[in-house]
């Protein structure tokens, strides 16, 4: 198995996991609090290591950069578990 089906599989792992902590979460709120809350990159990193997203000179660039860092955190390591999976299926020795 390569290091890049190893990594994805790590990410889907940990994505699974994350998923299921929030799930969890849910459901041990009270009825009054019960309300899905997304872990994102901004949650986890502090506002002032994400101030070069402002600084970026391409508004479409800035946009998407944006989006990935607020984008919710299980999502985003399933993409990247399949984007290793894609790459390590291109990259196979076969």
């Amino acid at each position: 198995m390569s290091k890049l089906k190893i990594a994805g599989w790590i990410a889907w792992i940990f994505g699974a996991l994350l998923l299921g902590y929030q799930a969890i979460a849910l459901f041990m709120g009270t009825k009054e609090k019960l309300a899905w809350e997304n872990l994102a990159l901004v949650d986890i990193i502090e506002k002032n290591h994400l101030l070069w997203i402002d600084n970026i000179p391409w508004v479409n660039v800035q946009q998407t950069v944006g989006y990935l860092v607020h984008m919710p955190l299980y999502l985003l390591l399933f993409c990247f578990g399949i984007l290793c999976f894609i790459i390590s299926g291109f990259s196979s020795k076969s």
